[in-house]
């Protein structure tokens, strides 16, 4: 098993990416948790969410212009999320005192900042707490820049002091009333080893728009320089970038290696909203909202997440694992060479019905990787007898002598005494042994399962067949090797598939007539150069049993077996069968290309019992009727 090729597999799964408000916030908050927090009614650790990426968070929390909502999924269906108002709300009700910081050993490289702004001071606070020593240049009184013309009842004048206080308490040198000119500059230069410029002193240098760096200088540029939009938040996370690649220039590092997501970017991750409901915003009714005015405004967030494969399966959800997560685990149990293999329950609880698969735009499917997985454990001896015990041995039960059989259509020789009126007349059954050629046309296969349930069908259907087919139909009772498969047991499935083939060309290469819809994925996948034909279909073809009662007034769940989700001619003629016995049809949500698993595939029965049980409880909670 190639696990480096697995493990790239599970990287390209955007389970865990960000949601796209997350994306377009230049700070990068992350969004869900703080909804998350919020619906709680934890807004304390909602508070701690917005610290973690917003400096000064009691100050931009109030005046932040939020991009976020511009680009929220909800927008078409009730409103964006009030990102806006939910973050002023917590400020206001989960506010806790910042703990002090620890002190960073400061390092010999000085660097200026030259404007006192928000950019500038968001440079300066970073650059302090890695430890350099940073000098503030501002040409008014106070530091701040713009943040004082959004005084008002909400942002306070006494908050914004205490906010900015955290700087006059650090080792940040804050000259004030100094007018930086070129000249002036000149002479920081020399004497600083990086300088972050947010005044535009009119300097011709190619600005890099990933690094800030002013040409091959050791100036970076920030503030308006950079952002025309005068956007608060961008001046946040301008100052906030510039930073960065000042401490990346003084390291000695690269300056542009993986910023590929800084500022705004566009995440891969789709959120599906076929399902969601219309939800209105949730008003408030003083300046802020209260606490339950947020709680029902933050229920209404969709916290997006890609949860396509999961929603639908039973599998996914019992485990609460998604396929990136699961890819990890089955990489760690593959490299484990002494100990417990504790993935092995969960790999042995797939029904390897390949929905995850079907749904995922990125055409992850899970029953693929499970499948080699569960082939590498009986490769390696990983695999324990005890989960497929049963069903293997019942397996070879069916493929022995006690149930096997081979058999040609009975011969005119062999059927003689059938032939006398009124048999021969009223028997389609008998007439379909009088036209008997010896050449075998069709092969009716019926599975190992339906003999072993109901026996007495396998008569009856094979008479119906002889009755209305005009070719020579003979009986082949055996197991196709979907156990083998299921368990990984390549092997033991080969040697089945060589058998089957045997037989095939010594009956001169009939089409099988299969009963079953995991026989008829076998067929497909392994045997491909053998013709296949439904048993669904032929009752379609030639008409249903003359013995088969009609009802009124009834309606039926069609639930499509996933290993023939895409068989068009099966998902038909069973419908059409359906309707002509007199029933009506309600369709499940999930059906044909997207049917879901009713439990019974990969051998999940024998390995988590209770497993299967969710399967079949969750298609029953689909049904209608």
């Amino acid at each position: 098993m190639d696990l480096d090729k697995l493990l790239k597999i599970g990287d390209r799964c955007i389970h865990d990416e960000p949601p796209v408000c997350v994306g377009h916030c230049p700070l990068h908050i992350d969004i869900r948790e703080f909804m998350a927090n919020i619906e709680k009614g934890n807004f304390k650790k909602a508070y701690k969410t917005l610290e973690k990426r917003m400096p000064f968070t009691r100050i931009f929390a109030k005046i932040c212009d939020h991009p976020c909502e511009k680009s929220c999924v909800r927008q078409s269906i009730g409103g964006s999320i009030n990102i806006s108002e939910l973050e002023k709300a917590v400020v206001e009700i989960g506010y806790t005192p910042p703990k002090k910081r620890l002190s960073m050993p400061k390092k010999n490289k000085k660097v200026a900042i030259i404007g006192g702004g928000i950019s500038g001071i968001i440079a300066a606070y970073d650059l302090d707490r890695k430890g350099y020593l940073v000098s503030i240049y501002e040409k008014t009184d106070k530091i701040g820049g713009r943040i004082w013309g959004y005084e008002n009842e909400e942002l306070k004048k006494e908050i914004i002091e205490e906010e900015l206080e955290v700087l006059n308490k650090s080792d940040i040198d804050i000259n004030l009333n100094i007018q930086v000119d070129n000249e002036k500059l000149n002479n920081i230069v020399k004497e600083y080893d990086a300088i972050y410029l947010t005044v535009d002193l009119g300097l011709k240098d190619e600005i890099d728009l990933i690094t800030f760096q002013l040409g091959d200088t050791n100036i970076f540029v920030g503030g308006f320089i950079i952002d025309k939009k005068s956007s608060v938040i961008f001046s946040v996370s301008n100052g906030r970038r510039g930073a960065i690649s000042i401490d990346r220039y003084l390291s000695k590092v690269s300056l542009t290696a993986s910023r590929e997501r800084e500022g705004v970017f566009e995440t891969p991750l789709k959120y599906n909203i076929d399902d969601e409901e219309i939800l209105e915003k949730v008003e408030k009714t003083g300046i802020y909202y209260t606490a339950d005015e947020a709680i029902e405004e933050a229920k209404r967030c969709f916290k997006c997440r890609c949860i396509e494969c999961i929603k639908t399966c039973s599998h996914l959800q019992t485990f609460d694992i998604a396929p990136n997560a699961y890819i990890r685990q089955i990489n760690q149990s593959e490299r484990i060479i002494l100990g417990t293999h504790y993935a092995n329950k969960m790999i042995n609880s797939c029904t390897l019905c390949g929905l995850c698969g079907e749904r995922c735009f990125l055409d992850i499917n899970m029953k693929d990787i499970i499948q080699e997985t569960r082939e590498s454990m009986v490769l390696r001896g990983k695999m324990p007898i005890s989960a497929h015990d049963f069903a293997l041995k019942d397996m070879k039960f069916s493929n022995s002598n006690r149930f096997s059989m081979v058999k040609k259509q009975p011969s005119r020789e062999e059927s003689k005494d059938l032939f006398y009126y009124p048999l021969i007349s009223y028997s389609k059954y008998v007439q379909g042994l009088y036209r008997g050629t010896g050449k075998t046309k069709y092969l009716f296969y019926p599975g190992c399962q339906l003999p072993a349930s109901m026996p007495e069908y396998i008569s009856e259907i094979y008479k119906y067949l002889i009755g209305n087919i005009k070719e020579d139909v003979g009986i082949f009772l055996g197991c196709c090797g979907a156990p083998a498969n299921w368990g990984g047991r390549k092997t033991m499935l080969e040697e089945n598939i060589k058998n089957i083939k045997d037989v095939w060309h010594k009956m001169e290469e009939p089409t099988f007539i299969l009963a079953c819809s995991s026989c008829y994925e076998i067929f497909g996948k392994y045997m491909p150069e053998i013709n296949c034909i439904s048993l669904w279909e032929i009752f379609d073809k030639y008409g249903l049993p003359s013995e088969s009662k009609k009802v009124k007034g009834y309606t039926l769940n069609i639930h499509d077996a996933c290993s023939t989700r895409y068989n068009e001619k099966i998902h038909n003629a069973t419908r059409n069968i359906t309707r002509a016995l007199g029933y009506e049809i309600a369709e499940f949500k999930y059906l044909k290309e997207e049917a879901k698993c009713c439990g019974y595939g990969g051998l999940v029965y024998y390995a988590n019992r209770d497993q299967t049980v969710d399967f079949i409880e969750d298609r029953k909670k689909e049904s209608t009727k």
